[in-house]
């Protein structure tokens, strides 16, 4: 363990809900390719994976908000120093 170092768990953790919200993207494509003459049997499965999908974003989105970019902070110092040694 470094002194110092800021565990990145929220980033990660968001990072791992869209992968599987890409995931059940494909999921749901696969499912409305499935459809024949105006029956779709897949409906139930892109009905779960869309709704886990919502659910997954809207909570990793507060979880980020409360615990990672609400305590954000620009160090003025430091982006004027840099500003001012770019090309």
């Amino acid at each position: 363990i470094m002194p110092g170092k800021v565990n990145p768990t929220q980033c990660e953790a968001l990072t791992m809900v869209c992968a599987q919200v890409v995931g059940n993207d494909v999921a749901i494509s696969v499912g409305g390719m499935q459809g024949h003459y105006e029956l779709n049997v897949f409906k139930p499965v892109i009905a779960a994976n869309f709704l886990q999908s919502a659910r997954l974003l809207g909570d990793a989105c507060v979880s980020f908000d409360q615990n990672c970019a609400s305590g954000i902070e620009p160090h003025h110092h430091n982006l004027k120093k840099n500003l001012e040694n770019s090309l």
